[in-house]
């Protein structure tokens, strides 16, 4: 494994990405139920219980502003080990793992809308655009 390995997913029309070393587990939404939690921001679909951990999740597409949908067979949720702490994150669908290279990797615009202070760079395999996203930023373990 590479530190360039990203787990790659749709929300709506984009794809985005997370780096693998931040992803403990995938989980399809049949399998897990998501326990709503009253008075909490919009962005945050739930919690699950993880083999007795205790796991908020964030819908990302709300986060980010984009049109929320309702989950899909094909949804997952992406759980993330970030400072020992899980974070659930809510995904339209899984590319899979894509290994990029360091020349396939440019630098995040700087004055994007939609979760533009999340992503920290853009990587371009094989023509494509994958968002890569900073996971310590979307669960606000970072500024």
């Amino acid at each position: 494994m590479t530190d360039n390995q990203v787990m790659a997913f749709w929300l709506g029309n984009e794809e985005y990405g997370i780096s693998i070393r931040d992803i403990r587990e995938v989980d399809r939404l049949k399998e897990i139920t998501i326990y709503g939690i009253p008075k909490v921001p919009a962005f945050i679909e739930g919690i699950v219980n993880l083999r007795g951990d205790v796991v908020p999740v964030i819908n990302l597409r709300i986060k980010f502003g984009i049109d929320d949908e309702t989950p899909t067979k094909n949804s997952r949720i992406i759980v993330v080990d970030l400072q020992s702490k899980l974070i659930g994150m809510l995904v339209d669908r899984i590319s899979g793992v894509v290994e990029l290279k360091e020349e396939e990797i440019l630098p995040a615009p700087t004055d994007w809308d939609k979760g533009g202070e999340y992503i920290s760079g853009l990587g371009k395999p094989e023509n494509r655009i994958i968002f890569l996203l900073d996971a310590g930023k979307i669960a606000g373990l970072q500024a």
